[in-house]
């Protein structure tokens, strides 16, 4: 039991004594001062969940930031066109993709359709898997680190960001 409902205990049994009309002065101030200490405590519980509330909000202001940013980046260095919500978009080319525009990507290439997540905190095992590929690539071959799933039997390639534009201009 937590100390408001220790307290509305309290509040309630002075209530009941009230109502018989048995309360003594004393007990008139008491039920008063325990009123004045549960409106208290409940703004500051109150407090407490508008700054967690306004703290998620700040939160998912920061990762959609995030993601514009990943993503006009991403756009600009291999030549897209950032989606959004179109149901087509024209290339640099002066080509026109159509688009499902319910479930759009987020950069579309003459080639490539890109879903982008810029983290904050990425996974650390792609950092590892990258270093042991640029570390055992012998000179002038590119290192590209792969991750398998042997159940869904999906396989990803990954590779930096300098040498994919390399690649591919």
């Amino acid at each position: 039991m937590n100390e408001i409902d220790s307290i509305y205990l309290q509040i309630d049994k002075l209530e009941d004594k009230k109502l018989f009309q048995d309360l003594s002065e004393a007990e008139i101030t008491e039920l008063h001062a325990l009123r004045a200490k549960v409106g208290k405590l409940e703004s500051e519980e109150k407090g407490v969940a508008e700054t967690i509330r306004y703290e998620k909000s700040l939160e998912m202001k920061r990762r959609r930031g995030r993601g514009r940013y990943g993503e006009q980046r991403l756009a600009k260095k291999v030549g897209g066109v950032v989606c959004g919500r179109s149901k087509a978009v024209k290339l640099p080319s002066g080509k026109y993709i159509q688009i499902n525009c319910q479930r759009p990507p987020d950069v579309v290439t003459e080639m490539f359709s890109f879903e982008s997540k810029w983290l904050k905190n990425p996974p650390k095992v792609i950092d590892k898997i990258m270093t042991q590929a640029t570390t055992n690539a012998p000179q002038n071959l590119i290192p590209v680190g792969v991750v398998g799933d042997r159940e869904q039997r999906t396989v990803f390639y990954i590779m930096s960001e300098k040498d994919w534009l390399d690649l591919h201009g």
